[in-house]
């Protein structure tokens, strides 16, 4: 193997066949961009419908999505991350059919401000240099100005995605005395102060219009006294617990967000889920939270498990 370089550029050689530079680079931001775009239509499709969901997508995707949850058992002896959730098996232009549906793209717009004609466009821009790259044709430097321009264009609404699914939770924690009149808040802090009178600091509910949060929350963020949780609880999540102990809640959940620094994570969940599963949902996140620490950074768990669609990191606290 052997490297050429030319005014920044950079081609490596494996077994005499050149591979550019760009590839990976291109291939890194489109596999980002792809991510947060099944999040953002998998959190409208939830807000929409909960696990009903099926229901409100666009006619022939549910069952061309749900054929391709039946190839994924020819996978497993891959190694691959092998979660059926069925938004994840869709192609660019399938998520630029859902996002922009009749059906869902109102929530889509009240979650990231995105114009329809915006997102109609540039997915489809995207769609194509993906194309390339999965074909594996040789891109350059021009590619991933391109691909850039189009990302920029569509991270005022990415970034107003994450605001209203993370930075919220510092701003709408309930506290006990504000969930009176509200059955899922009032819920959560009954079994609180059932369980666990003296975490009231560290064990919280959130709310935004669309989505309910059972959080641990990070230690710069707990108002009380209370500030050994992290002794006992740990610094890093164990997501292949975590996940495993809400296995038959999943399709109830819309994510696990995690703080990528440590301390702290939140099950979320849509508000128009019915009562039996909040309740099982709060009852589950009591019945073991303390259970789901490990002493193994993000970086060294199970990539199959930390790239899991359900899991959703973030810097934001």
């Amino acid at each position: 193997m052997g490297q050429r370089k030319n005014e920044g550029v950079v081609i490596e050689f494996f077994d005499d066949v050149p591979f550019p530079e760009f590839n990976w680079l291109v291939y890194r931001r489109l596999y980002v961009l792809e991510q947060w775009l099944r999040r953002i239509a998998f959190a409208a499709a939830m807000a929409k419908a909960g696990s009903s969901f099926f229901g409100v997508l666009p006619d022939g995707l549910a069952a061309t999505l749900k054929q391709q949850q039946a190839l994924l058992r020819r996978r497993k002896h891959l190694g691959t991350q092998n979660a059926d959730d069925a938004l994840w098996l869709s192609n660019f232009e399938q998520l630029r059919d859902l996002l922009t549906s009749d059906a869902i793209y109102p929530t889509v717009k009240k979650l990231t401000g995105f114009e329809r004609a915006l997102l109609d466009g540039k997915i489809d821009e995207i769609r194509e240099i993906r194309n390339v790259v999965a074909h594996n044709r040789a891109v350059s430097r021009e590619t991933l100005t391109i691909l850039d321009a189009h990302a920029m264009a569509l991270s005022h609404g990415l970034e107003e995605f994450k605001r209203r699914m993370f930075a919220y939770e510092k701003d709408t924690i309930r506290s006990p005395g504000e969930s009176e009149g509200s059955a899922i808040p009032a819920l959560f802090h009954s079994r609180l102060r059932d369980l666990h009178p003296d975490l009231s600091d560290v064990l919280a509910f959130a709310e935004s219009d669309l989505f309910n949060f059972a959080l641990i929350v990070p230690p710069d963020y707990r108002v009380g006294s209370f500030d050994s949780a992290e002794e006992w609880l740990g610094t890093w999540v164990d997501l292949k617990h975590l996940l495993a102990e809400f296995a038959d809640l999943r399709s109830h959940l819309l994510a696990i967000t995690v703080a990528e620094r440590g301390s702290s994570f939140s099950v979320v969940w849509p508000r128009i889920e019915s009562f039996e599963v909040h309740q099982a949902v709060v009852e589950r996140f009591f019945a073991s939270y303390d259970a789901y620490w490990a002493d193994t950074e993000y970086a060294h768990q199970d990539e199959r498990v930390v790239c899991d669609p359900k899991v959703w990191f973030h810097s934001v606290w």
